[in-house]
């Protein structure tokens, strides 16, 4: 898919840029990415390869046993994609600072909604989270 404005990449400057070396393969990205599933390793505890697979459609497999962290993880790699676009024409990659607040916002929204749903012991596993 091409851009339609400019055929290149306003990051690194390659010609003939796609949408998904913008918006995913780029070198400048690459530190990006590698920042956002290392902290998802890091806070579930599970393991998720770099691959354009996962950083563009979050296909990645966890055990059926994992299966409220994979749909946190999926809300969290959409934040990360959400991220991108609001930086779009940026030059530079977005910074992981910006991202981390985003994990915050989320992870605040997910505990407010299962203490509302009544689920708080759920959202503690799947967040690793012991009661307060």
């Amino acid at each position: 898919m091409k851009l339609k404005d400019n055929s290149g990449c306003w990051r690194c400057h390659l010609e003939n840029a796609d949408f998904m070396h913008v918006a995913f393969t780029c070198q400048k990205l690459h530190d990006y990415w590698f920042r956002v599933l290392s902290v998802l390793e890091d806070s579930f505890m599970v393991k998720i390869p770099f691959s354009i697979q996962v950083i563009s459609l979050s296909l990645f497999e966890l055990s059926s046993a994992d299966k409220g962290k994979k749909l946190v993880v999926n809300k969290i790699l959409f934040l990360a994609r959400l991220i991108i676009a609001r930086k779009w024409r940026s030059s530079e990659p977005p910074a992981i600072g910006g991202f981390l607040v985003e994990v915050e916002k989320c992870r605040n929204y997910e505990k407010l909604m299962a203490a509302r749903g009544g689920y708080l012991s759920k959202w503690r596993k799947i967040w690793g989270v012991r009661p307060e």
